[in-house]
């Protein structure tokens, strides 16, 4: 039995964090109306939390589609989805957009699955 315990704790705290991620884009897919953005030719969904000054950028649902059947295919080796850089343009081209203020992006959280899928990422920003 002790020698599978670190594979139990392991485990438990893979379920437990997936749980946490899981729960952090529900709340923001359940509060805010999704807004749709393309950054270089790529759609992307932002939900929007005003109050906190963050919101939950992720790929539209037809890529991460395309990247859970890749990801599925090569045993989550490879992934498939878009780089950090990709969702911060996206969130940027939505500032930009539906922003009155100058607005500038803070920081950006990655958002991952218990497979440590990306599921997108948590960015917050600043308007002044």
């Amino acid at each position: 039995m002790k020698k599978y315990l670190p594979l139990l704790l392991t485990l438990s705290l893979l379920i437990i964090s997936s749980c946490a991620s899981f729960d952090l884009v529900n709340d923001y897919s359940m509060k805010f109306d999704k807004v749709k953005v393309e950054f270089d030719g790529k759609p992307f969904d932002i939900f929007d939390n005003t109050e906190r000054s963050s919101a939950f950028v992720s790929e539209s649902v037809l890529a991460n589609f395309a990247d859970a059947f890749v990801g599925g295919l090569t045993l989550t080796i490879v992934d498939a989805s878009a780089s950090v850089i990709k969702f911060e343009g996206a969130m940027q081209n939505y500032l930009d957009k539906y922003k009155e203020k100058d607005c500038k992006i803070i920081r950006s959280n990655p958002v991952e699955d218990y497979l440590r899928r990306n599921m997108g990422f948590e960015i917050f920003y600043d308007c002044k």
